[in-house]
């Protein structure tokens, strides 16, 4: 199971006194897989809900399907809203 970490304070994983304001836009560091809570949180990340289980990632993002799609219940991943849902096949429908 993969966490949801969010980009809340770009400036503090930044060098503050190299930062020209109007000229650059901040913006944090890119997210290292390996770091620590403790180092997230240094580079201006926070998981943004309560609890552990509300801060999952868990299913696909929907962009690409490698296999077809067999279950007529899918765990997908919605990036917009932060969240784990499931998607619920009701029938076909010809494009």
């Amino acid at each position: 199971m993969t966490t949801l970490w969010s980009c809340v304070s770009p400036m503090s994983s930044q060098n503050t006194s190299l930062y020209i304001e109007g000229e650059e836009f901040p913006a944090c560091a890119h997210y290292q897989y390996e770091w620590t809570d403790e180092e997230a949180e240094a580079n201006g990340y926070t998981l943004p809900f309560a609890t552990p289980y509300a801060n999952r990632i868990e299913g696909t993002d929907a962009n690409m399907f490698g296999r077809p799609v067999t279950t007529d219940k899918l765990q997908v991943f919605i990036s917009d809203i932060y969240r784990s849902a499931y998607l619920k096949a009701d029938g076909l429908v010809d494009w």
